[in-house]
């Protein structure tokens, strides 16, 4: 029964069980670790909410207003000439194949040898100029573009880039490719007038008898074609 206990005084089992020192504290701690668990994971997230709006904002901010113009990955050079410009050299350059020019001009790679005099053909290239003086002056007359470098010559290297082909005005220096920064601007009214052409839709390809600077690229093609 509730009251009774072996010192037979009644009622003081029930306050020996409620006043038990193993039982009292346990009836807090629970409430303590609840509350301290719910304060850190208030902390945690507080915390990762202000780092996610911070790398939001600071993303943004990269994003609308960046340091300096940069070339977007996968975009290429654009080239700053065109077909027509009056240039001139900057510094002297080096020649392709060995100073025959883009096309290899006069290296014969198609005849037999055996219909080759190899021997003077040997002598006429170690006699033969390698590099385009500084200074000379010439004209745009092609342009291969950065996304064209498969076709570069051999001792191109680097990252791709545009290639201005000029034709000197100097006839010993065969036809070539420069780098734009070796290539100093001297008039660009004949490129701005093909541009112009082009946008009219006129003929602004390779000469051809009977045509006029009133010639579609229409009537061009089939002239070029009949």
């Amino acid at each position: 029964h509730i009251g009774s206990s072996r010192s037979g005084t009644p009622g003081l089992g029930v306050v020996r069980r409620a006043m038990t020192p193993a039982m009292a504290p346990a009836a807090g701690r629970p409430l303590r670790n609840l509350r301290l668990a719910k304060g850190r994971l208030l902390m945690l997230l507080v915390a990762g909410a202000t780092a996610m709006f911070t790398n939001l904002c600071f993303a943004k901010v990269r994003t609308t207003r960046p340091s300096k113009p940069r070339i977007r990955p996968g975009q290429l050079p654009e080239p700053t000439f065109f077909i027509g410009d009056s240039i001139r050299l900057k510094v002297p350059a080096v020649l392709s194949n060995e100073g025959r020019g883009y096309f290899n001009e006069g290296a014969a790679t198609d005849v037999p040898e055996h219909q080759r005099d190899l021997r003077k053909e040997h002598w006429q290239t170690g006699r033969r100029r390698k590099y385009a003086e500084g200074g000379l002056e010439g004209q745009v007359v092609g342009v291969i573009k950065a996304a064209h470098w498969e076709n570069r010559p051999n001792g191109w290297k680097g990252n791709r880039r545009p290639m201005i082909m000029v034709n000197f005005e100097d006839g010993r220096v065969p036809l070539d490719v420069f780098e734009e920064d070796d290539l100093e601007l001297l008039d660009r009214s004949l490129s701005e007038e093909r541009r112009v052409m082009q946008k009219r839709r006129k003929c602004v390809s390779y000469w051809k008898e009977g045509v006029a600077p009133e010639t579609t690229w229409a009537e061009y093609q089939n002239w070029y074609t009949n």
